[in-house]
């Protein structure tokens, strides 16, 4: 069959197989680059302080423990001055924080609260959580 085809004809198909083989990698690049642009957008969001939108869950299950669990340093000095019944109380409510992935959370004592963002201690006071 193929020694009927004139030359031209050859050309041709050749041809029209590199344009496939073009649209099927122009495809395959505009997915990617939509799937970074989605990246991108939820990194972007993740991090931006302004941003009041909850980060998507899909998002905190892709970060490491790391990033939202509370060092022993903070742990310690959240833990410092509290009674023994606090110190449990407290270490409770981080553990369980840290066990649903939660980003921000506040944890209650008898004297007060304070709040946990990322593991990290960015606030606390005296009396009742504020609102």
């Amino acid at each position: 069959m193929i020694e009927s085809l004139s030359p031209e004809q050859i050309a041709a198909i050749i041809a029209a197989l590199v344009a496939l083989i073009n649209a099927i990698v122009a495809v395959l690049k505009n997915n990617e680059a939509k799937a970074n642009a989605k990246e991108k957008e939820d990194v972007t969001r993740f991090y931006d302080q302004d941003n009041v939108d909850p980060v998507p869950p899909d998002v905190i299950e892709q970060l490491p423990p790391h990033t939202y669990t509370m060092s022993d340093a903070t742990r310690s000095f959240v833990l410092s001055g509290l009674s023994p019944e606090d110190r449990l109380d407290v270490t409770a409510q981080i553990a369980a924080a840290e066990a649903s992935r939660r980003t921000v959370y506040y944890v209650t004592h008898a004297k007060g609260w304070y709040r946990i963002e990322y593991g990290a201690l960015t606030g606390g006071g005296d009396g009742r959580v504020p609102e």
